[in-house]
């Protein structure tokens, strides 16, 4: 955070795009929403559930449970869930990105995704418990993609927003040679 000073001032940032389920806003591209793949409708989970309450469920290998029945467990496979927001940043600078995603399934499961902008690639991180992601990156203006991967776990998707920080305070502090 002491590398960029504007970090720290939540006042000087200014939200520049936000993706939901079925809709965006501000420099986000395709107003229909993010691209998502591989996700998962059961009977907890209903299209019509997410339509009323703007979300996506990914369930990966985990069983879908149905009332009444025995669970359906999905054929084995590495989980897939993806989703891809492309967004047109409006100028050259430091953004912070957070993912609104929160763990699915029974309570004391563990969820992990892998962020990334572009080709790049953030570390995996653990899904909190009705939390936010917050990743930070420098962009150059111009067209860029935030991806979620998910890779162990059930997890639902919320919104992804964007905030550019300050350019009045954004420039790094410069490094002390001794």
């Amino acid at each position: 955070m002491e590398r960029i000073p504007g970090l720290r001032n939540t006042d000087a940032w200014v939200e520049v795009a936000w993706w939901g389920p079925y809709g965006t806003r501000g420099s986000a591209l395709y107003s229909s929403g993010p691209f998502i793949w591989d996700c998962d409708f059961g009977a907890e989970f209903s299209m019509d559930y997410a339509y009323l309450n703007p979300s996506v469920e990914f369930r990966g290998a985990d069983p879908i449970p149905w009332p009444g029945v025995p669970s359906v467990t999905p054929p084995p496979s590495d989980v897939t869930g993806r989703i891809w927001c492309h967004w047109n940043a409006p100028s050259d600078g430091y953004y912070v990105f957070a993912a609104q995603l929160t763990p699915g399934g029974e309570f004391d499961e563990v969820s992990y995704v892998q962020c990334g902008i572009d080709d790049v690639p953030f570390h995996i991180t653990k899904v909190l418990d009705m939390g936010e992601q917050p990743f930070v990156a420098n962009l150059t203006a111009g067209i860029h993609k935030f991806y979620i991967n998910q890779t162990q776990g059930t997890l639902v998707f919320y919104g992804l927003t964007a905030w550019q920080v300050s350019p009045l305070v954004q420039n790094p502090v410069p490094e002390q040679t001794f």
